[in-house]
């Protein structure tokens, strides 16, 4: 091995040699050009220069570039709490924290990674470097305080679907879940008797060496003999009740109480109830509350909206109709004395919303309006009375009670949904001209 870190110290003193000669003989014209065209060469960046890639590790742990090594590992020591997998974190992300404070943690390598981005840090890694454990990372940092514990398995998450009546009042649900649960009867082994795996000696992986340029990579591989178990089942020893998984169909069955006023997307988390796995914490089961769409009412926040057409005498003279309400009773809803509905108008109920735990009353009842007109008004036919003329007494606006015979005068029709669709099409097109055209001023300004 020390022959071997040697030869590659070596091997990368005459590359960085090589290119310190190109730097001094081919870049004598600027010093800037120089360091510009070495940052992009064949070593540190691509074959042919352009920017440096090194914003992504600051902007992982939310820090400046300017940032000292106390405020680096202060944001370390956050964002890994924040993302940890025992915390119900994303692993995906606690690996990138990890592996940014990797870097901006060693002051080596953040100055590679300053000057040559991360292109720099392979070459400098030897290509493709083995990151190191986040774990490990952690334990170092923290100094000991946060062990690694046993691995989790995952959550499991089930859909729990409601209605809005359901909500309201809450509501008690039994609930069946199948799971894998440890096989008691070979302790989650798959069998009565273990034998320590020869190819891994019983680690569950194998190590590869593999040469990239001069320096010589361990990879670790799961061990195909045990499938990363670290032990095999000697023939015969298979257990039966499990069939050698080391588990077995679990069926629980258990009551939910959802309280009133839960929302759509509320939680319900069951710790230590999901699947079951040897040398794993057993993660939790979490319910998730699905609300069902409602016929007419939709819900919003605490408060409940719902639309309701008026014929256009309702409308002027005022309303009264029975709605059924999610409580389970029958509401007669009046209109206020004297008011005139418009088109579009929001009316509100106080009270007749949904629970709100947070402030232990319920929401609102709105009503948005339609108002629906007559296609048309029947004229004076044998003594009755002329709706246009009663209607000019008690309306705004002037009626007109005369059809004219003038032939400047043009006759308007209801716009027809062929009429609609040829609108918006116009209008799309305006639209798209418009943005042309301020892409285009933009250009010659």
């Amino acid at each position: 091995q020390v022959f071997v870190l040697c030869f590659a110290f070596f091997g990368l003193m005459q590359q960085a040699a090589r290119h310190a000669a190109q730097f001094v003989v081919a870049r004598p014209a600027s010093r800037r050009q120089a360091l510009r065209s070495f940052q992009g060469g064949q070593y540190f960046g691509g074959p042919f220069g352009g920017a440096v890639q090194n914003k992504k590790f600051y902007e992982v742990l939310e820090v400046d570039s300017t940032a000292n090594d106390d405020e680096i590992k202060k944001a370390y020591k956050k964002a890994v709490m924040k993302h940890h997998p025992d915390r119900n974190g994303d692993a995906e992300k606690f690996k990138e924290v990890s592996r940014a404070y990797e870097i901006l943690g060693d002051p080596e390598k953040r100055r590679v990674y300053d000057a040559y981005g991360e292109q720099g840090l392979a070459n400098m890694e030897g290509g493709a470097a083995e990151q190191a454990d986040p774990f490990d990372l952690l334990n170092r940092v923290f100094g000991g305080a946060a062990p690694r514990g046993p691995p989790r398995t995952q959550d499991v998450h089930r859909g729990l679907e409601l209605s809005l009546s359901d909500l309201y009042h809450g509501v008690k649900r039994r609930v069946q879940f199948r799971r894998a649960a440890s096989c008691s009867a070979c302790k989650g082994f798959g069998g009565t008797q273990t034998k320590r795996c020869a190819p891994c000696q019983g680690t569950g992986y194998t190590v590869m060496m593999r040469q990239v340029g001069p320096f010589v990579q361990q990879v670790h591989q799961t061990c195909a003999e045990c499938s990363g178990q670290g032990f095999t089942i000697p023939k015969g020893s298979r257990c039966q009740p499990c069939k050698g998984t080391g588990t077995v169909n679990d069926r629980q069955s258990f009551d939910v109480e959802i309280p009133p006023g839960a929302v759509n997307g509320h939680e319900i988390r069951f710790t230590g109830m999901a699947h079951e796995e040897r040398g794993h914490d057993t993660g939790d089961l979490v319910l998730t509350v699905v609300e069902t769409k409602h016929p007419f009412l939709t819900r919003v926040g605490s408060n409940l909206l719902f639309d309701k057409t008026l014929p256009l005498l309702e409308a002027l003279t005022g309303f009264e109709f029975e709605l059924q309400h999610v409580s389970g009773e029958k509401v007669v809803i009046r209109g206020e004395q004297g008011k005139v509905v418009k088109p579009g108008d929001l009316w509100v109920i106080s009270g007749l919303g949904m629970p709100d735990s947070r402030t232990s009353r319920n929401g609102d009842l709105f009503i948005k309006f339609s108002v629906e007109f007559p296609e048309t008004l029947p004229g004076d036919t044998e003594g009755d009375v002329d709706v246009r003329a009663a209607l000019s007494s008690v309306l705004p606006g002037t009626a007109k009670l005369e059809q004219s015979s003038q032939d400047a005068e043009k006759i308007a029709r209801k716009a027809e949904e062929r009429d609609v669709r040829r609108l918006q099409s116009s209008w799309q097109q305006q639209q798209q001209q418009g943005q042309q055209f301020q892409q285009a001023d933009c250009a010659q300004s």
